[in-house]
C-alpha cells in the first residue's frame, strides 16, 4: 500500500506541474521552441480549424479536471503569440526537447519529450473568450509506463497578468 501511495504523491506533483506548463515542460534542450515552431508546420486538423484569431495575450483562469484537478491562473504574454507558439522557450526546463508548440488558426498544438521516457502533449482549440484542450502526460515510475490524463478550459480574464508571471 506504501508503494501506491508514494505513486499517487508522484503522480499528483507531475500532474500539478503538468498543469503549470512552465514548470514541468523542462528545457528545449539544445532547442529553441520558435525554432520548434518551425517544424510544426501550418497544417491542422480540420476539425480543430475554425477560429481565425489570434489567442489574446493576458490573464487566463485555468481549470483542470481528470487524473489531477486544479485551478490556477496563468499569464499568456504577447511576445510567446508573437512566436505563434502556446509555451514560452524560456519556461520549458533542461532535459525537455520541444516537438511542436502552435497556437494560431484556432489551434493550440504542443508537443515535447523529456526525461523517464516523458512525453507531454497539449491539443485543443481557443476562442476570443478562451480555450480548451487535452493534456496527456506519459512517463517511467520505477520501470512501469504512467499516462496523466487531464482536460483544461482556460477563461480569459483580463489583458493585465499583474503578479502572476507566465
Amino acid at each position: 500500500m506504501t508503494h501506491n501511495v508514494g505513486y499517487v504523491r508522484a503522480a499528483r506533483r507531475i500532474a500539478t506541474l503538468s498543469l503549470l506548463l512552465p514548470c514541468l515542460l523542462g528545457g528545449c534542450g539544445q532547442e529553441d521552441a520558435a525554432s520548434a515552431n518551425a517544424g510544426a508546420g501550418s497544417t491542422a486538423q480540420p476539425a480543430l480549424q475554425g477560429f481565425g484569431g489570434s489567442l489574446r495575450p493576458g490573464l487566463y483562469k485555468i481549470v483542470q479536471t481528470g487524473d489531477a484537478d486544479e485551478e490556477t491562473e496563468r499569464c499568456i504574454t504577447a511576445e510567446t503569440l508573437a512566436k505563434g507558439g502556446y509555451v514560452a522557450a524560456k519556461d520549458v526546463q533542461p532535459g525537455w526537447t520541444v516537438v511542436r508548440n502552435r497556437a494560431s488558426g484556432g489551434v493550440i498544438d504542443f508537443e515535447a519529450h523529456g526525461p523517464a521516457k516523458g512525453r507531454m502533449s497539449f491539443k485543443g482549440s481557443y476562442t476570443a473568450a478562451g480555450f480548451t484542450l487535452d493534456a496527456v502526460l506519459g512517463f517511467e515510475h520505477k520501470g512501469q509506463p504512467m499516462t496523466l490524463e487531464n482536460h483544461q478550459v482556460g477563461t480569459f480574464l483580463s489583458a493585465d497578468c499583474g503578479e502572476v508571471a507566465e
